[in-house]
């Protein structure tokens, strides 16, 4: 999955370079974000160009700010050029339908 990677100092911007974020590449995904993770103290993850989270990418993008916040991380969402972590609100409230009705979003 092509992700294009803005560093300054301790930050990073990472934009997820594709249109979507689901079963076939959530993994992918989360292999690419682990040295990202453990490398910067704050990671704004820009989701503007994607158009289709499946639960899986849902998934990842919240397996991603779980891990981040066990290393003392911040994580956050932008999508445009709104500084966005009230996506991450709305990503929890898309997991609880998801296991609501019934479907593994784990990977």
């Amino acid at each position: 999955m092509p992700l294009v990677i803005e560093q300054t100092g301790n930050s990073a911007t990472v934009k997820i370079w594709a249109h979507r974020l689901n079963r076939g590449n959530a993994r992918l995904f989360l292999r690419q974000m682990r040295p990202i993770l453990s490398r910067y103290t704050h990671i704004m993850v820009d989701i503007n160009r994607v158009i289709d989270i499946d639960p899986y990418g849902v998934s990842s993008l919240l397996t991603c700010r779980h891990r981040a916040e066990k290393q003392d991380r911040e994580l956050t969402l932008r999508q445009g050029y709104d500084k966005g972590d009230h996506l991450f609100a709305e990503l929890f409230q898309r997991a609880q339908v998801f296991l609501d009705t019934g479907k593994s979003m784990y990977i």
